[in-house]
């Protein structure tokens, strides 16, 4: 009976409860800190969302501005007079780009199945401070950027004992741009077509950081790129010019070269926050921990960096397909498969490990008798992983030899490649698979026609058809029996036997290649990567997410328009779709998809379950009016 009455007054409790809080009434409102901002000074925007918890958030896009900061989530919750009300607050801190009168649109959030929105402000940007922004602003304290990467601490040599009474030092461009750059460094500046370079982006720093984020990605034009997911980027000492930095790399990459001649790493570009209270002081201090600080936003980007990409030697064998790199090749017969009849197919598996280019792995000879073996289609599987210095990749080929040849044959596999670090062409070689094949039950070749009844008594030899077979037209018709009627009867077999022998003739001349099939299949193997991209959103790993969001738009339009690796840039898709039939709206949308999809993938994207739902959606429609 206790129990009951506790359940009871808690029911009657949390009804209560519930009364007062719904009594309170749901606004979203949006807010700015000043209407005019200098345009070195910083905006903050709020959003304030009251008694409701959200299901989304969606902020305005900020055209004119740069995010120094945010979003940053606060929540509130007060009782007065029983009356509940909670208060959540999202806030970013902006910074402008150029002079005028700019709007910022309205904020959105999805609660119970309603939508609300804010409305939008107006901002006027007038001219620059004499002073740097809020620095010149006593008792305010600027935004730290979003931290997009991990800070840095400062090692200046110079670090000072810091005081309250202290005068705060004002930093000026020559001193940051001095204290604070970044750096594209290639592995090496020389390299064939297709050879791996590593890049590493450096920050050096003197100064104490406090949060930073991508401003600008390199677009790498003339090169297959590979993101490595996992470096090493800690924070080390490096002198240059006998100054000391405190030295992190924020992003590395392996670059394969599609094209020869002077190719250019283009910048990236970084805002870090730069922390201005007592800056050469940063060893009391370095992540920004003790109290307020004053910061300061700071964009710095990379110098270009000019490669020299050289074209493979002339003297290449024939046996040579394209492949660049340094690898190693292995074969081995599936246990169990080694035939002994015409009966018996061969399965043969072929494996290429190593690094390079693995687009540019072709096929591996298989060094046989093109007679004596049918062979079939193989079957391919890629595999890649990072190690600290480079990609390693692994291919493997299984492919299917149907003998049609008795006595002794022979499988000798070999791969030819241009090897990297000796910079001469390389012929790998496997242990000859010897055989000793025996006439099977089935028939190699197209039974005869010894089932027609030859009499030596019919005049000239002729055939002569048994009376009892049916017969499927009068026998007085002069066509029956007739060269035209076995000539027609036989004919539709022989089209077909012509289009197989037709077909593989192109294939081995290398007219039939597999871009037609790419093509039809095209838009099938684009919408299993974004089933793939699907689960892994549910998984809630949004960084593979958008990586293979990726793959299934720079895979579908290289297949349905059958281009090269070195015709995927954004210029080439510009200039060369439209006469294919596709609009520039559609490939305006297909840019920005890959635009959002790189930038969340190198800088973290600001969005939440909807928006990447958006973006997936938005890409599958793209792909499929593509495809039509």
């Amino acid at each position: 009976m206790a129990d009951c009455r506790s359940m009871l007054c808690c029911v009657l409790f949390s009804i209560a409860h519930f009364g007062v809080f719904a009594q309170n009434e749901i606004t979203f409102e949006a807010s700015i800190d000043q209407q005019k901002v200098a345009l070195n000074d910083f905006l903050e925007v709020t959003f304030t969302l009251r008694n409701a918890q959200p299901e989304s958030f969606t902020p305005p896009p900020f055209n004119e501005f740069k995010i120094a900061g945010g979003p940053n989530q606060s929540t509130e919750m007060n009782i007065v007079n029983g009356s509940v009300s909670r208060v959540i607050a999202y806030s970013f801190y902006l910074s402008p780009k150029s002079m005028g009168k700019f709007t910022i649109g309205a904020a959105k959030i999805q609660y119970r199945g309603r939508s609300l929105q804010t409305k939008s402000m107006t901002v006027e940007v007038v001219k620059a401070n004499t002073q740097t922004g809020r620095n010149a602003r006593p008792g305010r304290n600027a935004p730290p950027p979003a931290a997009a990467i991990p800070s840095i601490p400062n090692f200046s040599s110079a670090a000072k004992p810091s005081s309250k009474g202290q005068k705060k030092q004002e930093l000026t461009e020559a001193q940051l741009a001095k204290g604070i750059f970044l750096r594209a460094e290639p592995s090496k500046k020389e390299a064939f077509i297709g050879e791996e370079i590593t890049v590493e982006y450096k920050l050096y720093t003197k100064f104490g950081l406090n949060g930073k984020q991508f401003t600008a990605l390199p677009q790498l034009k003339g090169f297959f790129p590979v993101e490595f997911k996992q470096f090493d980027s800690n924070t080390h000492r490096e002198s240059v010019g006998g100054t000391t930095y405190a030295v992190q790399t924020l992003r590395k990459v392996a670059l394969y070269p599609q094209k020869t001649g002077e190719l250019l790493l283009d910048p990236l570009g970084v805002q870090v926050g730069v922390i201005t209270d007592n800056p050469e002081d940063a060893f009391d201090d370095p992540f920004g921990f003790l109290g307020a600080q004053m910061v300061r936003p700071y964009e710095t980007e990379s110098s270009p960096v000019k490669l020299k990409v050289y074209s493979l030697p002339q003297d290449a064998p024939k046996s040579f397909k394209g492949a660049v790199g340094s690898f190693t090749f292995s074969s081995k017969v599936r246990k169990g498969t080694l035939p002994t009849t015409t009966d018996e197919p061969l399965h043969l598996e072929l494996t290429i490990t190593g690094t390079g280019d693995f687009k540019r792995v072709g096929f591996p000879s298989l060094g046989i008798d093109s007679t004596a073996f049918e062979v079939f289609d193989p079957t391919i599987t890629d595999n890649t992983e990072e190690t600290p210095n480079d990609i390693q990749g692994q291919k493997h080929f299984e492919f299917i030899l149907q003998p049609q040849k008795v006595g002794k044959l022979q499988v000798a596999p070999s791969f030819t490649y241009f090897d990297t670090p000796t910079r001469r062409y390389k012929t790998l070689t496997s242990d000859a698979i010897q055989l000793d094949i025996a006439l099977g039950n089935k028939p190699l070749a197209a039974p005869q026609k010894d089932s027609l009844a030859v009499t030596n008594h019919s005049p000239k030899g002729a055939l002569a058809a048994n009376k009892t077979e049916v017969s499927f037209m009068p026998s007085s018709s002069p066509l029956l029996g007739s060269r035209w009627f076995w000539f027609l009867f036989f004919m539709p077999f022989m089209i077909i036997a012509a289009g197989g022998v037709y077909k593989r003739i192109l294939y081995k001349q290398g007219n039939f290649s597999l871009a037609v099939l790419r093509r039809k299949k095209a838009n099938a193997v684009a919408q299993d990567r974004l089933a793939q991209a699907r689960s892994l959103l549910s998984q809630n790993k949004i960084t593979d997410f958008y990586n293979e969001m990726q793959k299934a738009l720079w895979g579908f339009v290289r297949d349905k328009f059958e281009l090269s690796t070195a015709q995927l840039s954004k210029e080439y898709l510009h200039q060369n779709l439209p006469p294919k039939g596709v609009s520039a709206e559609q490939i305006q949308t297909f840019i920005n998809l890959l635009n959002t999809c790189e930038m969340a993938t190198f800088a973290g994207f600001m969005g939440n379950a909807d928006s990447h739902a958006q973006i997936l959606t938005k890409a599958s429609t793209l792909i499929n009016e593509l495809n039509k």
